[in-house]
C-alpha cells in the first residue's frame, strides 16, 4: 500500500484553516480534525488561565497530531470517537492564539536565509506522486515555525535538538508522508477578518504576535508545501488545492470503511 498522507493546513488566525479544510475534507472524501481538540487537559488549562504555550508544552502536542494522522490513515478502522469531545469548553480554539510566545524578531517573506540542512545541492526532495490512492487526512495547526513543521514530518524527534545527523528521527518519513498547506492572506485582510468577527477573543496583539512568530514555508527549500493565496472564495480556494494535491501527491482517499 502506498504511503499514507497527513495534510497540515497551516497558517495564523483567521486565514480560514477550519473553513477551507472542511470543504476540502468533503471534496476529497477523508477526514479533517482540528488539531487545537488534540491538545493535552495541561496544555487547555494553561491556555485557558491565558497563559500561551512554550517549547516543552507544544512539543508532544504536535507529536500526538503526527500520531494521531498515523493513526487515522492506518490500514484498520479508525477511532473517530474522540475528536472535538474536549469538556473545557472555555479554551474552545484558544490554542491558535496562545500556542504563540512571546514575539520573536519578525521574518520579512523572501528576505529569511533559508534553512538548507539535509538538502543537498539541488534543494528539498521532490514528493513522489503516487498512481493509486493514498489514504489521506487534514489537521489544522497553526504551524508557525519551521522546527514544527520539521517535526509533524518526523524529520525530527524533538524541538530541541542541535543540528547534528543524530538528531534526525530513524526511519521517520516511513509512516506517513506530511505536506504542509500554507494559507497566505496579506496582514491588512487578517486584521480586517479579525475586527468583523464579532464576540471573538483574538485581538490585534496576538494576530500581530503570531505574524512576527510566523516562519513562511518555501516550497523552494521544505519538502511537501503548497502554498495557496487565501483571501479569495473559499470555493475558488479548494479547487486550486484539489488541484495541486494531485499533483503532488497523486490520487487521496479516505479510511477503511
Amino acid at each position: 500500500m502506498a504511503t499514507p498522507v497527513l495534510l497540515v493546513m497551516m497558517g495564523t488566525s483567521g486565514c480560514g484553516k477550519t473553513t477551507i479544510s472542511s470543504i476540502l475534507a468533503s471534496k476529497l472524501g477523508i477526514p479533517f480534525i482540528d488539531g487545537d481538540d488534540l491538545h493535552p487537559r495541561a496544555n487547555v488549562q494553561k491556555m485557558s488561565e491565558g497563559h500561551p504555550l512554550d517549547d516543552r508544552d507544544r512539543e508532544p502536542w504536535l507529536k500526538t497530531i503526527r500520531e494521531r494522522a498515523i493513526e487515522l490513515t492506518s490500514s484498520s478502522k479508525p477511532d473517530l470517537s474522540n475528536v472535538h469531545n474536549d469538556p473545557t469548553q472555555t479554551a474552545q480554539h484558544m490554542a491558535e492564539v496562545l500556542e504563540t510566545s512571546q514575539p520573536t524578531r519578525q521574518r520579512e517573506a523572501g528576505t529569511a536565509e533559508p534553512d538548507v540542512e539535509d538538502q543537498g545541492e539541488s534543494g528539498p526532495v521532490k514528493p513522489v506522486v503516487a498512481t493509486e490512492p493514498r489514504r489521506a487526512c487534514i489537521i489544522a495547526c497553526s504551524a508557525l515555525k519551521r522546527a514544527y513543521r520539521n517535526l509533524l514530518r518526523g524529520e525530527t524527534d524533538s524541538l530541541f535538538h542541535n543540528d547534528s545527523e543524530d538528531s534526525r528521527a530513524p526511519n521517520a518519513k516511513s509512516d506517513i508522508d506530511t505536506h504542509h498547506i500554507y494559507l497566505h492572506v496579506a496582514p491588512d485582510e487578517l486584521l480586517r477578518r479579525m475586527h468583523n468577527r464579532k464576540g471573538h477573543f483574538m485581538k490585534e496583539q496576538m494576530l500581530r504576535s503570531q505574524l512576527e512568530t510566523l516562519e513562511e514555508p518555501d516550497p523552494h527549500s521544505e519538502y511537501g508545501v503548497i502554498v495557496v493565496e487565501a483571501a479569495r472564495a473559499p470555493g475558488l480556494v479548494v479547487a486550486s488545492l484539489v488541484q495541486q494535491i494531485n499533483e503532488m501527491v497523486g490520487p487521496v482517499c479516505g479510511p477503511p470503511a
